[in-house]
């Protein structure tokens, strides 16, 4: 968290932008996209990972209550309150106003140059999942970037990459999962993708309720068979670029 937070802290410095310890906007007509988009995309990832909190110290406004606000807001899906997903989402995009970088966050792109997409598979959040033939679930709940247990003889080591790859470790054994793989597949034939795109012209991404099958990975060790689900996956394209910015899923584990 204090390495994070100090790249950002480090890009305002840079731009003239931390006066009297504090984060000041940024005169983003001044910054070019190759500086302005990490910089939205460090300020997304410090959230998403961390919340608000850890950089009150560079706030004068109260971010507690900034996030108690912000947590008042409605749904645009369905007009009740926000669930995490869509409160982390709003926080992003505060922060990044007030800071001036908004312009360089996929939200506010040039159409053409860069599309925001976000996929759900169809048990939306995985509320339901078929376990059969499986020995143990773990959800890392996106917490930490690292996450060690242990249960019934398994020692487990869960960890995250900036990528948002995930490696897991079971009694030294290491299977890894990337979910730009099925970001790429997902994109392969777009005319049936459309078929599972939401009509909701109220949301400013691409949003698809895609079947739970499109959304599995798997991976064998010497001793472990592992499907990882994805609940929720949230990426960026750009010139055949993809960016992943928000994934969700959990693990199931199986003994061979």
């Amino acid at each position: 968290m204090y390495s994070q937070r100090r790249i950002i802290i480090r890009f305002f410095e840079k731009h003239h932008a931390f006066k009297n310890g504090k984060l000041i906007p940024v005169d983003s007509d001044k910054i070019s996209n190759e500086e302005g988009r990490p910089a939205a995309a460090n300020l997304d990832y410090f959230v998403s990972h961390y919340d608000l909190a850890p950089l009150q110290p560079y706030f004068s406004k109260d971010l507690s209550m900034v996030a108690d606000s912000l947590g008042k807001l409605q749904s645009k899906s369905d007009n009740s309150t926000l669930n995490r997903y869509e409160l982390q989402d709003e926080k992003q995009e505060w922060i990044k106003k007030q800071l001036a970088v908004s312009k360089f966050s996929a939200r506010y792109a040039v159409e053409g140059k860069t599309e925001k997409n976000s996929f759900y598979n169809v048990s939306k959040q995985g509320t339901l999942i078929d376990s059969k033939g499986y020995d143990f679930i773990m959800d890392p709940a996106l917490t930490k970037d690292t996450i060690a247990d242990t249960i019934s003889g398994l020692a487990i080591q869960h960890i995250i990459l900036q990528s948002k790859a995930t490696i897991l470790k079971i009694n030294k054994e290491t299977l890894t999962f990337n979910p730009s793989t099925i970001a790429r597949k997902l994109l392969t034939d777009k005319a049936k993708l459309n078929t599972y795109l939401e009509k909701n012209k109220e949301v400013y991404d691409n949003r698809y309720t895609v079947p739970a099958t499109w959304m599995w990975l798997t991976a064998e060790s010497k001793s472990f068979q592992v499907k990882l689900i994805l609940n929720n996956l949230n990426f960026n394209t750009s010139a055949n670029t993809i960016d992943i910015t928000y994934v969700t899923y959990m693990y199931l584990i199986k003994r061979k």
